[in-house]
């Protein structure tokens, strides 16, 4: 078991165990407790589905290193994509190992605006 997976199986445990105090709170009419409970369920169980993929991202790696060094470099397989949720919202290579494609700049983008 990796560490990100253990720090998940614990979040969650705990988030478990604080929904139900947050339930417990508020049959007793503890609302403001039962609210904040509530809130940090919610925080723990994010806490937990992100270590939970920052766990699968690392074991995927090592597959797709595994592949890569047991390959020809010719027939290596393709790099992962995305290389990491940044990957979704830049437009920019943004580290050495983003495997982003940048296409290259037609020619009306590279005239501007010469008219």
């Amino acid at each position: 078991m990796t560490t990100h997976r253990r720090y998940a199986h614990a979040l969650t445990a705990i988030s478990f165990l604080l929904a139900a105090g947050a339930l417990y709170a508020a049959y007793q009419a503890y609302w403001l407790v039962a609210v904040a409970m509530t809130y940090s369920t919610a925080l723990l169980a994010w806490g937990a589905s992100r270590e939970r993929a920052v766990g699968r991202r690392l074991q995927a790696e090592e597959r797709h290193a595994t592949r890569r060094a047991d390959l020809d470099p010719l027939d290596a397989p393709p790099p992962l994509a995305p290389c990491c949720p940044l990957w979704y919202h830049s437009t920019t290579v943004h580290g050495s190992t983003c495997t982003r494609v940048i296409p290259a700049a037609s020619a009306d983008s590279r005239q501007g605006n010469a008219a």
